[in-house]
């Protein structure tokens, strides 16, 4: 299934990061997520009227942190829907950034690009 992927928050900017790098940066803390099992949740997406069908996906908000060991990454919220397209395989995955963290983002090399009007997620 293809939808698109649009941010909850209007300070929140969509983008597709790479997935291998979102790992590596991915702290093995009490809040990482290691697996996702069942079904995804319904509010991870906006869905259609009348039909109730799957239009859009909600990128998570993704947080840049520096601590004592570096730069890593977490989440205001969306780490369990990330664990599902990682799970699925996805190089790429969406996620939504604040404006002050997009430059570091990319000099981290977690950007892939900006998610456009005319892209498409492709579902698991």
């Amino acid at each position: 299934m293809k939808i698109e992927a649009e941010a909850t928050r209007d300070y929140l900017i969509p983008y597709f990061v790479y997935s291998a790098k979102l790992e590596q940066l991915w702290r093995k803390d009490a809040l990482y997520i290691r697996q996702w099992q069942g079904e995804p949740k319904s509010v991870w997406f906006r869905r259609s009227r009348p039909k109730k069908e799957r239009v859009a996906f909600y990128v998570p908000h993704l947080n840049i942190e520096l601590d004592t060991h570096g730069y890593a990454i977490s989440f205001t919220n969306g780490r369990h829907r990330t664990r599902w397209l990682l799970q699925a395989g996805k190089k790429e995955v969406p996620v939504g950034l604040e404006e002050g963290e997009i430059a570091l983002a990319d000099e981290l090399g977690l950007l892939a690009r900006t998610v456009r009007a005319d892209d498409e997620l492709q579902l698991p």
